[in-house]
């Protein structure tokens, strides 16, 4: 198996991209509260990058964290994150609630958007994502 990879101060090319490094934390936003809107939490991955699972039920206002991923060290910056949907939970997640990502240099949030997700849906959600620090 051949190796590719090029750096110069303007590109980096590889085939391949590997992240190392320990875990981040993931904690419910303050929306969870007693009936268990957001549960069973987990991440597998580093500050680089990885997947984020968790349940979601019930109702959300515009503006509510579902949940949040915090970074093992912080960055200089707040970084750019990018998300995707991995799961058919997450996709109608997306299409029916719609979110965004908010970021510090501590950590990342996932946002509900204009549209709360629909009251009495479950919601099984497996998204990936990557961290890009901005200097």
């Amino acid at each position: 198996m051949s190796q590719y990879y090029y750096i110069s101060s303007n590109n980096i090319a590889a085939n391949q991209f590997n992240s190392y490094g320990t875990t981040p934390t993931i904690s419910t936003g303050p929306i969870a509260g007693p009936e268990g809107y957001i549960s069973n939490l987990s991440l597998t991955g580093t500050n680089a990058g990885g997947q984020f699972y968790f349940q979601c039920q019930g109702t959300a206002a515009p503006g509510d964290t579902l949940i949040t991923t915090t970074f093992t060290q912080p960055y200089s910056n707040s970084p750019s994150v990018i998300i995707a949907p991995s799961s058919l939970g997450a996709a109608n997640l997306s299409y029916e609630a719609c979110y965004y990502v908010n970021s510090t240099p501590t950590n990342f949030s996932l946002i509900s958007g204009d549209f709360a997700p629909i009251s009495g849906t479950l919601y099984e959600c497996r998204f990936n994502y990557f961290v890009i620090n901005n200097k």
